[in-house]
């Protein structure tokens, strides 16, 4: 899925109870989430990727670049 990190939902806790719920139930291969943010600052995307993040935009961004994106989740199984 495509989460944006601060509206409507708290995007972080969501990513994090969506990891959660994968673990407690023995998922394999957990959901690709790709975070959505309108800042490009490198710390807060590692902070975001750590956080269960499988990928990375910032806005703003063209159909192309999400859908390449998407794509690539999509063509490797989620990894």
């Amino acid at each position: 899925g495509v989460q944006t990190c601060a509206l409507p939902i708290y995007g972080y806790a969501a990513t994090r109870s969506m990891r959660q719920w994968e673990e407690e139930r023995g998922v394999e291969q957990p959901t690709p989430i790709i975070a959505l943010t309108a800042s490009g600052v490198t710390g807060e995307e590692l902070s975001r990727l750590t956080d269960g993040w499988t990928g990375h935009l910032s806005k703003p961004i063209t159909k192309k670049t999400l859908i390449r994106m998407v794509d690539s989740y999509r063509n490797t199984g989620g990894r």
